[in-house]
C-alpha cells in the first residue's frame, strides 16, 4: 500500500498538465484573459515540468485527444500556439 501511495501523485500529473494546456489553447475565459506572451510562457512552463515527469506518453495521449477535439470543433484560440506546442 505504501508503494502505491508514492506513485499515485505522478499518475495524474500528465493528465492534469494536458488539461491545463487544453485550457490555455482552447477558447476559454482563461485564454481570453491572458496575453499571447503569457500563454506562451505558461505553455513553456508546462513543458519544463513535463521534463521531470516519467510518463510523457500519458501526457501525449491526453494532449492528442484534446488537440483533436479542438481542431474538429474549431475551438482553438490560436493556431500558431498549437503549432508551437507540436514543435517544442
Amino acid at each position: 500500500r505504501g508503494v502505491s501511495q508514492k506513485t499515485q501523485p505522478e499518475s495524474r500529473c500528465p493528465e492534469l498538465l494536458a488539461n491545463y494546456c487544453d485550457l490555455l489553447l482552447r477558447k476559454t475565459p482563461l485564454s481570453k484573459k491572458l496575453t499571447s506572451e503569457q500563454i506562451e510562457a505558461r505553455l513553456k512552463d508546462v513543458l519544463l515540468v513535463l521534463k521531470y515527469v516519467s510518463s510523457k506518453d500519458v501526457f501525449m495521449r491526453y494532449h492528442k485527444a484534446h488537440l483533436t477535439r479542438r481542431l474538429i470543433l474549431d475551438t482553438s484560440a490560436d493556431s500558431e500556439k498549437e503549432e508551437d506546442m507540436v514543435e517544442w
